[in-house]
């Protein structure tokens, strides 16, 4: 429900900040922040995902995978790719929240596959 309030009221929402004295300076800074309320809103609906897989597989014990995975994909999706883009000179506010969109994203999908395979059913965590 709130990253629906951040896609469908994001101008509002950005108008509470609005400065009264505010002049065309504030017309960019509404507009970034509409978008980035945007990346927002993709990037908590993609975190749920994670929150309650990556929950699941906990609690089911297959804390081995995902120690894998979010070290994996911190590296490999998070500084690699923000190193190459500031390499580059295209890091910018819109690119870093993609890297970071992606990121959720990837992470989600790994989940998702990982809790479908159902190795987590194997586990056993008390032995009899």
């Amino acid at each position: 429900p709130i990253a629906l309030c951040f896609v469908l009221f994001s101008g509002p929402l950005m108008d509470i900040f609005r400065p009264s004295d505010s002049g065309a300076e504030f017309v960019e800074v509404r507009a970034i922040g509409v978008i980035l309320l945007y990346y927002v809103a993709v990037y908590s609906l993609l975190d749920s995902f994670n929150i309650v897989y990556f929950g699941s597989l906990k609690g089911a014990g297959d804390t081995f995978f995902i120690m894998l995975i979010l070290g994996g994909a911190g590296v490999f999706c998070l500084v690699l790719p923000v190193l190459a883009l500031k390499h580059f000179g295209l890091q910018s506010v819109h690119t870093l929240w993609w890297v970071l969109t992606v990121y959720v994203m990837l992470m989600a999908v790994a989940a998702r596959l990982r809790f479908q395979k159902g190795r987590w059913r194997n586990i056993r965590m008390i032995e009899n």
